[in-house]
This record gives structure tokens, C-alpha cells and sequence, in this order.
């Protein structure tokens, strides 16, 4: 139903975004100058991420439960005195995993048992770090399932609805604007068996049958759209 929000409504939702960020930058900003003031900058670490983006219109949708980049291409930034260099960027694969492994290699602390995510200060103090060879992600509830598995160079999308298979060329495509999964099988086939390997070692029986990835038929019927809910909530 998003087809029927009018141009005009989507500027002024992205504007209306935008604006937040502006005040959740300040109110950062407010922390951090605390910090300064109050002369616990170089004894402070702060991590600053987010659970998930929004789309904001593109590709026609909002909201996330998508694997397009708006969504689940979020900040991570780390300030960690004597660790991290001021400015610099990494290319690495991270997520909210990688939180509380990352916390503890930081200030020496042990895990008590072993967790999914990885400490990243080797990666924090050097981009020659090894890091994440892919990521896999999962949203929606059978028989709607969506995975993404995300390497440095592509992205493959499987839809349980359909069965329907995505891929993308992060590097060339950045906009992702072209599925490549039709001229690049092979890719899409190793890629499938990660995915199958994953799901597999993980347990998810709801994705994974026989060895093989679980498709369901496509629903017929076409969803209704409430200009009174957003998700599963309501305002």
C-alpha cells in the first residue's frame, strides 16, 4: 500500500528523519563534551550503534524488515582511548554482536561461556585486522522467512515466500539497484550453501528441510494497508 504516499509525503518523512538524527547527534554531543568537562574522556569508552535503519521511501517502502541497505546498514562508532585512532574508518563486517565480546576485550574482562559475536579491538586499533569473512541475518516468522548472507563483495537475499533468490554486487552496485543473481549461479549457489550450512549448524528447522532451503507458496491474497499502524504498532 505504500504506492499510495504521495511524493510530497515522503520528503516530509525523510525531513521529519533527518531532524531526529540532527537532535540524537546533539544529544551525543552534549555526552561526549560532558565527558571532556568532567575529565573522564580518557578514562571512557563509548560505543554508539544502531539496532536497524529505515528505508525512508526507497524502493518505495519504509520501515525495515528488508535486507536493502537503508535498513540493516547501520552505524558503529567506537571511541576508545589509546585504542582506536581519531577519524579513521574500518571496511569490516560488524553488527550488535559484536557489543559485548568487544566491551570485554576492551577492559580485560573474560566471557563467562562463548557468544556469536566477535571482540573487534585488534580490528579498532588496525584496519589490517582479520575481521568477519560474512554475516548471515534473519527477519520475519515462517512462512515469510528472510535471510541475507553478506560477504565483502556480494549480497544473497532467499525468501521463503516463493523461494525467491537476490543478489547483489555491493562493490559495483552500491545502490543496489540490479539483481545479478541470474548471470552469476555459481555465486549464488555457494552463497545458498553457507546459508544452508548455517541453518543447519544452527539449528532452524523451519528454514532448513533435508538439506535444502524450505520454500512456501506465495500468498494470493494482497495485504491491506493501515494508515493507523506502524508494524506492530499503533498511534
Amino acid at each position: 500500500g505504500w504506492d499510495r504516499v504521495s511524493p510530497e509525503a515522503v520528503q516530509v518523512a525523510r525531513a521529519r528523519y533527518f531532524g531526529m538524527v540532527s537532535f540524537q547527534d546533539h544529544q551525543v554531543g552534549r555526552v561526549l563534551d560532558f565527558l571532556e568537562e568532567a575529565g573522564l574522556a580518557d578514562n571512557t569508552i563509548v560505543a554508539y550503534m544502531s539496532d536497524h535503519g529505515d528505508l525512508l521511501g526507497d524502493f518505495g517502502n519504509f520501515f525495515k524488515c528488508s535486507f536493502f541497505d537503508g535498513s540493516v546498514k547501520v552505524p558503529f562508532i567506537v571511541r576508545a582511548p589509546g585504542v582506536t585512532p581519531a577519524g579513521e574508518t574500518r571496511e569490516h563486517l560488524v553488527s550488535p554482536l559484536h557489543i559485548l565480546p568487544t566491551l570485554c576485550g576492551l577492559t580485560g574482562c573474560d566471557l563467562a561461556r562463548a557468544v556469536d559475536g566477535d571482540d573487534l579491538t585488534d580490528v579498532l586499533r588496525s584496519d589490517d585486522a582479520p575481521g568477519r569473512e560474512y554475516f548471515i541475518s534473519q527477519t520475519w516468522d515462517p512462512p515469510e522467512q528472510k535471510y541475507m548472507v553478506r560477504t565483502h563483495e556480494w549480497k544473497y537475499v532467499y525468501c521463503e515466500e516463493g523461494g525467491t533468490e537476490e543478489l547483489y554486487d555491493v562493490k559495483g552496485d552500491p545502490q543496489e539497484l540490479e539483481d545479478v543473481a541470474a548471470a552469476n549461479a555459481l555465486t549464488v549457489e555457494r552463497l545458498r550453501g553457507v546459508l544452508i550450512q548455517w541453518c543447519t549448524e544452527n539449528g532452524d528447522e523451519q528454514m532448513v528441510k533435508d538439506g535444502q532451503l524450505v520454500v512456501s507458496p506465495v500468498r494470493e491474497e494482497k495485504p491491506s494497508f493501515n494508515d493507523r499502524t506502524m508494524g506492530w504498532r499503533w498511534y
